[in-house]
């Protein structure tokens, strides 16, 4: 374990005065979800303890641990959370918020399951599927070069007797970072995150700078007119004169592309506050612009561009969604109470946050572990995966005693 004392002290430090059954709760979950690669509880404690004595009691101290508040996950998941936000004020300007699916389709017993619209089987059978499961409000930090900082993720169900709005989950999970994050950081959101009110949810909990991805199925007035257009009308009609080079993922490698946009200032409503809007035509040839609102008001075609720049980051944090589910198999949760459902998912974002971490604070050391990985080809810009593979084997070569 030489070589991976920094994964050790790293979960240490973020567990100091939590107690000992406390700390030893989040090491044996961030240890044996990297080593094996899996968030069942039973799988943890094979990986940590192959005895059959050694098995029992670590599946024990799991299930007790993970239903029980005073083992204080929830103040080791905002420790973490402060120490990954402190990077938002350099590389990681960038916050993606998302709402993604747990589905569940042959569960039964789980704890408040509701409809959910599975999106890998929409995007494989290509129509809506609904599913039992959960909703997840997930936030990422996103620095240009496609490396990502997991910083919330919290499942809610429209059954619960909690559960106000989905707007509401949103409130919490935005009001939760942003006490962390630099105020100067720009939150980005896709179509899901079109509307007024969360709109008026941004203004409310003093989120200076969003932009978010229009639907084009609304009225807007351009700025001191008194009629209003369509949406799509005007992103069409809108000159794209300026180019914005943002970074994307090609082929395993980084690449600039060229995106032609144009710009103009709005108002949603007829004595409402000035927006930007930005109308990119996309260079895989869509018809349609894609259409970016935010409250930032560019001084010229050169700040206009970063933003448009800014929101391609945002598909980094699809990149993390996606890892999270594969290389932890969140979707193979098995818990039966709420409470271990909200714990597991805490501490999936500290497991992961590990490595996305040492991305952040020892790079170098980074990119050795991802070309050590087992797999041929040049280390990609999410290069996620490669590390936990590499942290992986590591854990198994060694003698885990936790």
């Amino acid at each position: 374990m030489r070589r991976l004392r920094w994964l050790r002290r790293s979960v240490q430090n973020l567990t100091e005065g939590i107690g000992p059954q406390g700390r030893r709760l989040v090491l044996e979950f961030v240890l044996g979800v990297i080593r094996g690669g899996s968030v069942v509880l039973s799988e943890i404690a094979r990986q940590l303890h192959p005895t059959k004595a050694g098995f029992e009691a670590c599946l024990e101290r799991l299930s007790r641990g993970l239903a029980r508040s005073r083992t204080r996950i929830g103040e080791v998941a905002e420790r973490y959370l402060r120490r990954a936000g402190r990077h938002t004020w350099s590389g990681y300007d960038v916050i993606a918020v998302d709402l993604t699916d747990l589905a569940k389709r042959w569960a039964r017993r789980m704890p408040y399951l509701c409809q959910v619209r599975d999106a890998s089987e929409r995007r494989r059978q290509r129509r809506t599927v609904v599913e039992r499961g959960w909703w997840l409000v997930e936030v990422v930090a996103t620095a240009f070069d496609h490396r990502t900082l997991p910083l919330h993720c919290h499942p809610f169900s429209s059954v619960h007797p909690d559960f106000v709005s989905q707007n509401d989950e949103i409130r919490k999970a935005i009001a939760r970072v942003s006490r962390w994050v630099s105020p100067d950081a720009l939150w980005v959101a896709d179509r899901g995150f079109d509307g007024n009110t969360i709109f008026a949810l941004f203004a409310a909990l003093q989120v200076r700078r969003w932009l978010v991805r229009l639907r084009s199925n609304r009225h807007v007035r351009l700025a001191g007119h008194t009629r209003s257009q369509w949406l799509w009308t005007l992103a069409r009609a809108i000159a794209k004169n300026h180019v914005a080079r943002p970074y994307v993922s090609r082929d395993g490698r980084l690449v600039r592309i060229e995106e032609r946009f144009g710009y103009c200032t709005v108002q949603l409503e007829r004595d409402g506050d000035h927006h930007t809007l930005l109308a990119v035509d996309r260079a895989d040839g869509e018809g349609t612009p894609m259409i970016l609102l935010t409250r930032d008001r560019p001084r010229n075609a050169a700040e206009a561009a970063h933003l448009v720049e800014a929101y391609y980051r945002r598909w980094a944090a699809e990149d993390q969604a996606r890892a999270d589910k594969q290389l932890m198999q969140i979707e193979n949760v098995r818990v039966l109470t709420w409470q271990r459902l909200v714990n597991v998912c805490a501490l999936t974002v500290v497991a992961s946050g590990q490595l996305a971490l040492r991305q952040a604070e020892a790079p170098t050391q980074a990119e050795g572990l991802a070309r050590e990985a087992p797999v041929d080809h040049d280390v990609p810009p999410f290069a996620l995966y490669r590390i936990w593979m590499t942290v992986a084997l590591i854990l198994r070569r060694s003698r885990l005693v936790t």
